[in-house]
């Protein structure tokens, strides 16, 4: 037999050999292995949040203390008691005070419902600093806060209206014995649209330990119209058309044009021309009283007024042919 063939003859026997044992033993080590360090005592960290209960018979006080949203606790245990904790499952500890004029809370283990065999080593923070002061509410007007101009060519056509336009404010009765109204979040006017306009609106933030008791929000209502000017043309010569007249009076008129103050200031005077139409005027009738009409007048542009509305005309006669 070779050199080589007794090594692998001896490595096949190391492993066929006893098989039922030598498996028997890996299996018992495994469990062994487990049951060691499941038994570990190890440490973790979880938060737990904080609630505090006033005493029932605290009505007219108010607590003003830093309270934590949550604190931390150091739990020692088994690997597996300490894995089987979901921190999302641990119910909000009650910081319950029993006396008003109480001026510490500590926290203690008891406070906490955590599986059996499991133990705090620590609670941060240990404790918190109680504080209580009276309660007070006011009523106060809102104040609407704006930023911006309305867009070019745009006004408001009335007061912004503000609903609710008082709101009622509890907290600590020194706090609020200095507010006396309230503002509201910004609203900028360059947002405004033709027409009706409303936004729900924040109310602004309150000193500390101050809330808004039934809304923190209003609704602001605007309405806005087209900018609007005038602007006076003199003594323009009327025109008139469909025959020849004698006489035309008065032969000039005045004449008032509204409409948005860029397009006025840029209207030429002399596009806007009045016009008397004299077809239907029979010649040997005498005078005609007759509306003065304008023509050139831009769209987007009203007329206000043409004074006067209507002028006296006399039509020439029809001249006899030869």
């Amino acid at each position: 037999m070779t050199r080589r063939g007794g090594w692998l003859d001896f490595l096949h026997g190391a492993v066929t050999r006893n098989v039922g044992l030598k498996l028997s033993s890996i299996f018992i080590a495994v469990v062994l292995f487990s049951v060691v360090h499941g038994a570990e005592d190890l440490r973790r960290n979880v938060f737990v949040g904080v609630v505090a209960v006033p005493p029932g018979d605290a009505k007219d006080l108010m607590l003003v203390s830093e309270i934590p949203d949550r604190i931390r606790l150091t739990l020692s245990g088994t690997r597996a008691q300490l894995n089987s904790i979901n921190p999302n499952d641990l119910a909000p500890v009650e910081l319950k005070v029993h006396d008003p004029s109480q001026e510490h809370y500590y926290f203690s283990p008891s406070d906490f419902d955590l599986p059996a065999g499991v133990a705090i080593t620590q609670i941060a923070p240990t404790s918190v600093d109680l504080r209580w002061v009276k309660r007070a509410q006011v009523d106060v007007p809102v104040n609407l806060r704006t930023i911006g101009k309305p867009p070019k060519g745009l006004l408001l056509s009335a007061d912004p209206v503000i609903a609710p336009d008082r709101v009622v404010v509890t907290g600590p009765k020194d706090t609020l014995a200095d507010l006396h109204d309230v503002d509201t979040q910004a609203v900028d006017l360059s947002d405004l649209q033709p027409g009706s306009n409303a936004w729900t609106v924040r109310l602004a933030s309150l000193p500390p330990f101050a809330e808004y008791r039934d809304t923190s929000t209003v609704e602001v209502r605007m309405h806005a119209t087209q900018d609007v000017e005038e602007r006076k043309l003199s003594r323009l010569e009327i025109l008139a058309t469909g025959g020849e007249v004698r006489k035309i009076r008065p032969r000039r008129v005045n004449v008032v044009l509204r409409g948005p103050p860029d397009r006025l200031n840029g209207l030429d005077p002399d596009q806007i021309v009045p016009m008397v139409d004299v077809s239907a005027v029979d010649p040997g009738q005498g005078a005609a009283e007759l509306p003065v009409r304008l023509r050139g007048v831009p769209q987007g542009i009203d007329v206000a007024s043409v004074t006067p509305a209507q002028v006296v005309v006399i039509k020439a006669p029809f001249a006899r042919k030869p």
